[in-house]
């Protein structure tokens, strides 16, 4: 298989992963891979086994290649199928705060942690989650996510906000399913009542478990 040669501006190091700075991709000029099969243009000649697919687009005014995916998810994709050579890991820096950095910090972290110190010594916790999306496509887009947490059929807390970037139903499903459990205590038993079938059947697929969504929290929960 003949591919194009392609030379990419990426760090070595990270200490985020979403979002990732910009890059800069263009085409090679010429290098100690070229195959010289074809002239002006830097080709390297790889076994067809060893080839990954992935999608892109030319810019044709100034030659460079756009990903239609995150570089990193490409990356590691390519080393999981070949791992001949796994790129290094990035550096994550991992936050000691009882919140994890999934939100940006604002009143609304404020609250969520508040939610937490009251639910520290709680053995079972039970939350009705939902999320929602309007106006999809348009710049009036606004995803959204709320949850009540409940004892006994009383309301104990109640939780709305507002989620940015990649809007899509399941996400702010989700997302208010996350915002919930980041608020409750290790190894407590959490039941989280949901109308998204699409969340409750990934939950299924991965866990095998019954239609109900029942979740005992881990040690540790990290995205």
């Amino acid at each position: 298989m003949l591919i194009t040669h392609w030379q990419c501006q990426i760090e070595s190091q990270f200490t985020r992963l979403y979002p990732l700075a910009p890059i800069q991709s263009k085409a090679c000029p010429g290098c100690s891979l070229n195959s010289h099969t074809i002239n002006n243009k830097c080709t390297i000649v790889i076994p067809t086994n060893l080839s990954t697919q992935f999608f892109g687009r030319v810019n044709t005014n100034d030659k460079t290649l756009n990903f239609n995916a995150n570089h990193l998810d490409l990356l590691y994709s390519v080393a999981i199928r070949h791992p001949t050579q796994t790129p290094s890991p990035p550096n994550i820096i991992i936050s000691t705060n009882s919140i994890p950095t999934i939100f940006e910090p604002c009143t609304l972290t404020n609250k969520l942690q508040q939610i937490t110190n009251y639910n520290t010594n709680q053995q079972e916790l039970h939350f009705y989650t939902d999320g929602s999306v309007i106006n999809l496509g348009t710049s009036q887009c606004s995803m959204g996510i709320g949850w009540v947490q409940v004892d006994n059929n009383s309301i104990l807390h109640t939780f709305q906000a507002q989620v940015k970037l990649w809007p899509c139903s399941f996400k702010s499903e989700l997302t208010a399913i996350l915002s919930a459990l980041i608020t409750t205590p290790r190894n407590c038993t959490v039941n989280i009542y949901t109308d998204s079938q699409s969340v409750i059947s990934k939950y299924q697929n991965l866990l095998n478990f019954s239609t109900t969504l029942s979740y005992t929290h881990t040690p540790y929960f990290s995205l």
